[in-house]
């Protein structure tokens, strides 16, 4: 039953399509004031290479307005009917193939080519679902370029817009901005304005509006990090922020500050005045420890953001111990000669191993890594 309801409504686009073609014939719908698509070019393209024309700076600005379109369209139509049709979707292929169809189509004169989300809906609709869809759209579309063109100009555009608009109902996912409210509502909130966007302010506007307020997200994001001070809970050894955890007992003489990003010119002030301000009201203590499990990286105005901690917590009476990091974040640290400078002249692999160090009274020897044998690069 289902199929058959199936293949009913992908046989009803093409009975709507001729339907409308014929009344329009029969009335001379066009005669009567109603608008039709009107005469096509006929003839398929020749070879031929294409001519830059016009003032470098709008070129440019046309070239990237195409690419974000393409790009945007392109990739989200793949992911949704991909998604749809349980198929997955490799973004690195999909470009490699826009950009062999944009090379073709160039050679020949033809538009920019992406994927249209209104064309897949309507192939979809009519049952293609296989790369001979794409075959059989290219045969279609030289016939009508051949053979077809009076014919297909007697269409009405309502008709076309019906089945066009038809499509697009489809597309509507109203389960997807359901499932975006319960996992964040700023993710529902740029999902909203990228809809209106593209409704109210054009299709081109509406996408660098939505990816405006994206990376404006991101950079908040990244100058502002999360931060929290640690502490265990009764019985375990774990390591838990306090602030979601108030159960959570901070370590006698010891205030752990974890810094949830990677340390950059963007937040290296940042994570001082938090670190401070930590030390603030979890102290006085003798330790602080630096949680740089989150940390990958760090660049030279962090590095001065880090020594200018470090003299800050020395004038107040604690020592700065960094445990933690990964890749390039503690070679950096040692490299530039910061580790020399850290009371413990050292770095820890771990927490459990800074407070290991802290509980032996700072006697222990903690894991070098400009010396220690076998030490990690991370």
């Amino acid at each position: 039953m289902e199929k058959r309801q199936k293949s009913a409504v992908e046989s009803g686009v093409l009975i709507a399509v001729v339907a409308a073609i014929l009344v329009s014939a029969v009335l001379d719908l066009k005669s009567l004031g109603v608008a039709t698509i009107g005469r096509l070019p006929s003839g398929l393209p020749a070879p031929s290479l294409p001519t830059l024309a016009g003032p470098p700076d709008k070129l440019a600005f046309g070239v990237l307005s195409v690419l974000a379109i393409s790009f945007a369209s392109g990739i989200l139509t793949a992911r949704s009917f991909g998604t749809r049709l349980g198929e997955t979707q490799d973004a690195n292929r999909e470009l490699i193939g826009f950009g062999a169809a944009n090379l073709a189509a160039g050679l020949f004169q033809g538009f920019g080519v992406t994927g249209a989300d209104s064309r897949t809906a309507v192939g979809l609709a009519a049952g293609g679902k296989t790369r001979w869809a794409g075959v059989a759209a290219a045969v279609i579309v030289a016939l009508a370029l051949t053979v077809l063109t009076r014919p297909l100009g007697l269409l009405p555009v309502a008709a076309l817009g019906a089945i066009l608009a038809s499509a697009a109902i489809d597309l509507m996912d109203f389960n997807a901005f359901a499932q975006l409210a319960r996992i964040d509502w700023r993710e529902l909130v740029f999902a909203s304005v990228a809809a209106a966007g593209v409704i109210w302010i054009g299709v081109l506007r509406g996408v660098f509006l939505s990816v405006g307020l994206t990376l404006l997200y991101l950079l908040r994001l990244m100058s502002w990090p999360r931060s929290a001070v640690q502490g265990r809970l009764p019985g375990q050894s774990a390591f838990v922020t306090l602030d979601h955890h108030p159960e959570a007992v901070p370590t006698p003489d010891v205030v752990v500050f974890l810094f949830e990003a990677s340390p950059s010119f963007l937040n290296c002030e940042f994570l001082r005045r938090q670190a401070l301000a930590a030390l603030h009201a979890w102290g006085p203590a003798r330790w602080f420890i630096l949680d740089a499990s989150l940390m990958n990286f760090i660049d030279s105005s962090a590095l001065d953001a880090l020594e200018s901690l470090r003299e800050d917590l020395g004038k107040r009476g604690a020592n700065l111990l960094v445990a933690g990091g990964h890749d390039r974040f503690p070679q950096i640290l040692k490299k530039s000669g910061f580790a020399r400078r850290l009371k413990s002249g050292c770095l820890f692999e771990s927490l459990e191993e800074a407070i290991v160090f802290i509980e032996n009274g700072g006697a222990a020897a903690p894991l070098n890594l400009q010396s220690a044998p076998g030490a990690r690069s991370r």
